[in-house]
C-alpha cells in the first residue's frame, strides 16, 4: 500500500510548484492621470492550460489599490478586462511602477507578474489659464468682471474643483467642474478699494480639490488710471476782507497734474496775499493772474488760500490820520500872527516915521483865552506911541530896543484884531529888519507859540 501512496503524493507537489501557462499583455486606456484620478488598463490574458482557470488581479501594496473584476477563460481561450488603478494618497508627479499580480484560482500560489507603468502628471501641465483679455483690467470706481479661460489638457475630467483669484487688492472664487480636455470660461466678480493707485499687480491662480491645494500660478491684472479731481471752492466776506479757500483732492488712482488761476486787478494785487506762494503772475485782461501748477497724489489734496485784505492798510492809515489829527490838533498854529509895515515918511531933519500893524487872527471855529502878543523893535528905532485902539499892557526897554506885551482876553472863532502903533528914528533908516512879534496861547494844557513874519524896512527916497 505504501508504494502506491508515494507516487500520488509526488505527483501533487509537482502539480504546486508548476506555474500557470498563460500569456499577460496589456495596453493604457488612461495610464496618464492627475494626482485625483485612478487610471485604467485593458488586460489581455490567455490561458494555456488544459483546463478552464478564473483569474483575479491583486496589487500587495499599500501605495495603490487594483479595482477589477475577475476573469475567467476556457483552456486557449483568451480575454481581457479593464482594471482600474487607484492611488492612495498623495502623489507626486513622476512615473510609477504598479506590478500587477495575476492569480489562477485553479494554483493560488502561482503568480503572473506584470509591471504597469502610470504617469501622474503636475497640475501646471494639466490646466493652462488665460485671462481675456490677456490682461485684465479694473476700474477701482466700481465693481468689475474678471474673465478666466480654464483649458483642460488631461484626458480626464474633474469635478468640484475650485478655482480661486487673490492678491492684495482682491479674492473671488469659482467652483468649477470640467470635462475631459475641455475648455471653459469663468467669471470672477471683483470690487478693489478706490483708492488703489493705478498699475499691474500679481495676481495669483490658485486650484483646490476640497481642503487638498493642487497648484498655484502667478500672472498679472492692471488697475486703470483715474483722473478724477474734485475741485472745492469757498469765499467769505467780512468787513474789507476778501478770503478765498480753494481745496482740490485727487479722489483718482493716478498722480494728475493741476491748474488754478485767480484773476485780481491791478489796485488788488497790492492787497492780495497768497498761501503757497502761487506758481507764477502773469499780466491779463483784467489785471494780473495768479496761477498754481502743482501734481496730486491719488488720494492726495492742495489747499490754495488767496486773502485781498485792505483793513490792515485802512487801520494804519486812519491810525496815521488819527494820530497826525492829533498831532495837528495839539501842534498846529490856530491863530495867526502877521506884522506888517503900512508907512515909512521921511520928515524935515531926516526923521523918519514908521507905522507898524500885527494882525491877530483865530483861523479855527474854537474860542481863545488869555492870548499874550510880544513885539519889541530895533535900537535904533525909538520907543513906540500912538498905539491903536489896543494899547499894550507893557512897556519895557531892553539892551536890543523896546520890549512891547498885549494881552488879549478873549478871542472868537474866526475873530480878527488889530494892534497898531508909530515910531520915529532920526536916522536914516536904509535897508533894516526888524524882529518878528510873537504870541502865545494856551491849548490842551500846553502853550502855544505862534511867530510872525520878519519884516524889513526900506527908507522911501
Amino acid at each position: 500500500m505504501r508504494g502506491y501512496l508515494i507516487p500520488i503524493f509526488f505527483v501533487l507537489f509537482l502539480s504546486s510548484v508548476y506555474a500557470v501557462d498563460i500569456t499577460v499583455k496589456s495596453e493604457g486606456v488612461h495610464e496618464r492621470i492627475s494626482a485625483l484620478h485612478e487610471a485604467s488598463f485593458r488586460i489581455f490574458v490567455t490561458n494555456n492550460e488544459q483546463v478552464s482557470d478564473t483569474f483575479t488581479f491583486e496589487y500587495f501594496d499599500i501605495d495603490w489599490r487594483i479595482v477589477s473584476d475577475p476573469l475567467t477563460l476556457a483552456p486557449g481561450q483568451s480575454g481581457n478586462a479593464v482594471i482600474n488603478v487607484v492611488p492612495v494618497g498623495n502623489k507626486q508627479p513622476g512615473r510609477y511602477g504598479v506590478n500587477l499580480q495575476v492569480i489562477s484560482s485553479n494554483n493560488p500560489v502561482s503568480v503572473e507578474q506584470h509591471t504597469l507603468a502610470v504617469d501622474v502628471l503636475d497640475y501646471k501641465d494639466i490646466f493652462d489659464f488665460q485671462f481675456e483679455p490677456v490682461v485684465p483690467e479694473i476700474d477701482p470706481r466700481k465693481p468689475g468682471i474678471i474673465r478666466l479661460q480654464v483649458e483642460n489638457k488631461l484626458d480626464l475630467p474633474f469635478e468640484s474643483i475650485v478655482v480661486q483669484l487673490k492678491n492684495d487688492l482682491l479674492k473671488s472664487e469659482k467652483v468649477m467642474s470640467i470635462d475631459a480636455s475641455d475648455t471653459q470660461v469663468l467669471e470672477f466678480p471683483v470690487e478693489i478699494a478706490k483708492e488703489t493707485k493705478e498699475g499691474d499687480y500679481p495676481l495669483v491662480i490658485g486650484l483646490s480639490s476640497g481642503t487638498t491645494p493642487l497648484m498655484k500660478t502667478e500672472q498679472t491684472m492692471r488697475v486703470s488710471s483715474v483722473g478724477d479731481t474734485r475741485e472745492q471752492e469757498s469765499a467769505e466776506n467780512t468787513w474789507l476782507i476778501k478770503r478765498v479757500s480753494v481745496v482740490k483732492k485727487n479722489e483718482g488712482n493716478s498722480v494728475v497734474h493741476e491748474l488754478y488761476n485767480y484773476e485780481v486787478s491791478g489796485f488788488e494785487k497790492i492787497f492780495t496775499r497768497a498761501s503757497p506762494e502761487p506758481t507764477s503772475i502773469v499780466r491779463s485782461q483784467k489785471g494780473y493772474t495768479y496761477r498754481w501748477e502743482f501734481d496730486l497724489q491719488p488720494q492726495g489734496e492742495q489747499m490754495i488760500s488767496i486773502e485781498v485784505n485792505y483793513r490792515t492798510t485802512v487801520l494804519i492809515l486812519l491810525g496815521i490820520i488819527l494820530i497826525g489829527g492829533v498831532l495837528y490838533y495839539f501842534f498846529r498854529r490856530d491863530i495867526k500872527l502877521e506884522k506888517r509895515i503900512v508907512t515909512i515918511k521921511k520928515e524935515k531933519d531926516d526923521i523918519s516915521t514908521i507905522k507898524v500893524v500885527l494882525t491877530v487872527k483865530n483861523k479855527s471855529i474854537r474860542h481863545f483865552k488869555a492870548i499874550r502878543v510880544v513885539d519889541r523893535t530895533i535900537k535904533v528905532l525909538e520907543s513906540p506911541k500912538e498905539f491903536g485902539t489896543l494899547p499894550p499892557e507893557k512897556l519895557r526897554k531892553t539892551e536890543k530896543g523896546v520890549e512891547m506885551v498885549w494881552l488879549i482876553s478873549h478871542l472868537a472863532g474866526g475873530e480878527e484884531r488889530i494892534i497898531t502903533y508909530k515910531m520915529t528914528s532920526p536916522l536914516k533908516i536904509g535897508n533894516a529888519a526888524i524882529p518878528p512879534a510873537y504870541l502865545r496861547y494856551p491849548k490842551g494844557g500846553r502853550s502855544i507859540l505862534v511867530r510872525s513874519n520878519l519884516v524889513k524896512l526900506f527908507s522911501s527916497k
